[in-house]
């Protein structure tokens, strides 16, 4: 009767202390989930003040330094920020959805938020950016004739020059940061399929 008895609590014993571990692992999991969740909007804030920046830049720049009078040039400016300023709209949402996930919530119902942003994210960087980037540039090409009389053609090469590397180094960032969105949406998505099982 001891020995059943000091079987019972050895096991209670080991019991607690695997619930234990477990509130720690969640507490840890809870943890690491919160400092990613703020991770992305910083992300999201930064990309917004970066977009933000360059709108003004083509603002100022182009209003103080070269002030277009050709309606062609200022279409161009106005398309160039248009894209931008619609660019930091969309940051703005994503940050506003993944704010609203709550990350203690049930695991069913967190799991689809974050697939839901996932795929947000997904949409928004594949045919929006790509659209987004074609406009800005359609605009670059509609100040070019007016810019040209403004400044010295191996200047314009070398303006060309350098949109062109920044252009292929945000195709760059924006691949990458694709892969990794993508990865988590596959993530969250095979969570949710175990769920279901």
């Amino acid at each position: 009767m001891n020995n059943t008895f000091e079987d019972l609590q050895s096991g209670w014993n080991k019991s607690r202390e695997s619930v234990s571990s477990s509130k720690i692992k969640l507490d840890e999991l809870i943890s690491s989930a919160k400092s990613r969740q703020r991770s992305n909007l910083v992300f999201h804030y930064g990309n917004m003040g970066v977009l933000l920046l360059t709108a003004i830049a083509l603002i100022v720049v182009w209003q103080v330094w070269m002030p277009f009078q050709e309606i062609l040039s200022i279409a161009g400016i106005l398309t160039m920020t248009g894209s931008l300023v619609l660019r930091i709209f969309l940051e703005w949402i994503s940050a506003v959805k993944s704010k609203k996930i709550n990350l203690i919530d049930n695991t069913r119902e967190t799991n689809q938020d974050l697939i839901r942003y996932y795929r947000f994210r997904k949409t928004m960087h594949g045919t929006v950016t790509i659209a987004l980037v074609v406009i800005y540039l359609a605009g670059l090409l509609m100040i070019m004739p007016e810019l040209s009389r403004y400044i010295k053609i191996w200047l314009l090469v070398l303006f060309n020059s350098a949109f062109l590397l920044s252009g292929l180094f945000i195709i760059y960032k924006v691949r990458q940061s694709i892969k990794k969105e993508m990865e988590n949406l596959r993530f969250f998505m095979s969570i949710d399929e175990q769920l279901n099982e």
